[in-house]
């Protein structure tokens, strides 16, 4: 009986910090989908995990092959957020390429955006009615804990 105590006290002690043990590899999901292809858009969701009062967000600003400084972000449009249960979540652009969102203690954070991809160069992503050439530094955001996660990225 005492044992059963100590290993149910010893359960619910350790329980939480499984939890964040798990969570450390929780991937980042990103789905691509194409609604607006004749316009040239990719709309991109994505799910953070998150820790934190605020999920701090950005888009890269240059890519291997151009070793250029290039805004990315200007692509970006109607940036939006929520949590798991679909509530809205304030997003604020507060640099050049670089979002906060207030996570309102939500364990997870989509973030719905779409990008213009109507440039075709080797930086830029181009889409049209029959193909998508996607380069990712212009089209995925991240943050610093999500560069450590698996990404898993679906495209419908």
């Amino acid at each position: 009986m005492l044992i059963a105590a100590a290993l149910a006290v010893c359960w619910v002690l350790f329980l939480p910090a499984a939890h964040v043990l798990a969570d450390e590899h929780a991937a980042v999901q990103h789905r691509l989908s194409f609604p607006e292809r004749r316009n040239q858009y990719v709309h991109v969701s994505a799910t953070f995990p998150t820790a934190g009062a605020s999920l701090e967000l950005a888009m890269a600003s240059w890519t291997p092959g151009s070793y250029l400084i290039r805004d990315f972000a200007a692509h970006v449009e109607g940036l939006r957020a929520a949590d798991s249960a679909g509530n809205a979540l304030p997003a604020l652009k507060t640099a050049k390429n670089r979002w906060r969102i207030d996570t309102g203690g939500a364990a997870e954070v989509t973030v719905d955006y779409d990008v213009w991809a109507g440039e075709l160069n080797v930086s830029e992503s181009w889409v049209e009615a029959e193909i998508a050439l996607i380069n990712g530094a212009g089209v995925f955001l991240y943050n610093q804990d999500s560069r450590d996660r698996p990404q898993r990225v679906t495209v419908t």
